[in-house]
């Protein structure tokens, strides 16, 4: 059902303002198409499918927000096991993923193969290539894609990262994404917070900064809508950068305080996630 999306986001805006099929009917929609519509059956015509979404007060931007973020559940489910198993130290798990979809012949498999190995592994030559071309490519960021970002990160061309990065913050439409979407905003703070690991440990300070000043223009444009996961994601990168090019004391107690204040609110994952950011950090240092 190539239309199912489509239908499932309208059906549940529909239900969820108590309107009945019948409702619709008054600009133009049968009953019968637009039960065919919800159930992936048939596409409205355009025109149709814009006046039924006025009727609800629904823009066509927040339509396509919603749609863009209902990705397979498969996917999600991947890369979070692949989170878990990294941050877990599982890399039996993370091979498991990677054998399991390399030979696939859907490129959004492979992605999620080449995000696994990503976590435990170098890449080929050709496979960075691959994911550098597709970031480039990208036009429409959904949480797929930012899943993919943030796994592959660390291996993709430094250029890459920095023009993909500043290219989605110079869009302003990205942040109707990071304010509608609690999970969008979540993985784009993780992608920038580890873009500034990455160029602090290159000793890239200028560029660093550069991350972090978007960063931080991320926290103050949207300050009421920013986590706490995000807020302290933040504030541990601002410890990194003045721990690895101004005063190595200060910010290691800015990078301790933050895992206190997770330790204390049990948030045991990202506690652990950020615990091990520290450990990486500090032993880089002392080789």
């Amino acid at each position: 059902m190539v239309y199912s999306k489509y239908g499932q986001v309208f059906r549940a805006l529909r239900k969820q303002r108590g309107l009945s099929l019948i409702y619709f009917e008054k600009v133009g929609i049968s009953k019968s198409a637009l039960s065919m519509f919800e159930t992936g059956k048939t596409m409205l015509a355009f025109d149709k499918l814009n006046f039924a979404l006025q009727e609800m007060h629904v823009s066509l931007q927040f339509y396509n927000l919603l749609l863009n973020n209902k990705e397979s559940d498969y996917f999600l489910v991947k890369f979070r096991k692949i989170d878990l198993s990294y941050y877990s130290n599982n890399i039996e798990e993370l091979h498991e993923i990677h054998n399991e979809l390399i030979d696939s012949e859907d490129s959004s498999m492979y992605g999620i193969a080449l995000a696994a190995k990503a976590r435990y592994a170098v890449l080929s030559a050709k496979e960075k290539h691959y994911l550098e071309r597709l970031f480039g490519s990208i036009e429409i960021w959904g949480r797929y894609e930012l899943y993919l970002l943030l796994n592959t990160l660390d291996q993709i061309n430094i250029f890459q990262v920095t023009k993909t990065v500043f290219w989605f913050l110079s869009d302003e439409k990205a942040y109707d994404y990071l304010r509608i979407i609690p999970d969008f905003r979540i993985l784009f703070m993780r992608i920038v917070v580890m873009s500034i690991f990455r160029f602090c440990k290159l000793g890239k300070k200028d560029v660093a900064y550069a991350f972090y000043e978007k960063a931080k223009d991320i926290s103050d444009r949207l300050s009421s809508e920013l986590d706490i996961a995000n807020q302290l994601f933040f504030k541990f990168a601002e410890g990194y950068w003045i721990y690895a090019f101004e005063d190595q004391l200060k910010g290691i107690q800015i990078m301790k305080r933050i895992i206190r204040i997770l330790t204390d609110l049990e948030s045991t994952c990202l506690r652990n996630m950020l615990f091990q950011y520290y450990t990486l950090i500090t032993k880089d240092s002392e080789k």
